[in-house]
């Protein structure tokens, strides 16, 4: 799941409003619209933020590093 899934999916499952969000954050209506459903990818400043209108911790919404590596070792 991306961060953009992850940040959605926390506010739907906690009944946050975007109304809300947006405004606490700075981010425009359009921008927040874009990244939430992955057709823009949110800056750091963005996604800290986000992070700290809601009150979640730095990693919150980030993928596993070994995720990201998608290593395909051979042994």
């Amino acid at each position: 799941m991306k961060a953009h899934e992850r940040i959605k999916n926390y506010i739907d499952t906690n009944g946050v409003s975007l109304e809300l969000l947006f405004r606490k954050c700075g981010i425009s209506r359009n921008t927040l619209g874009t990244m939430l459903t992955g057709k823009r990818k949110n800056c750091v400043d963005e996604y800290e933020a986000i992070r700290v209108v809601l009150n979640v911790e730095t990693n919150r919404f980030l993928t596993p590093h070994s995720e990201l590596l998608n290593l395909n070792v051979k042994k």
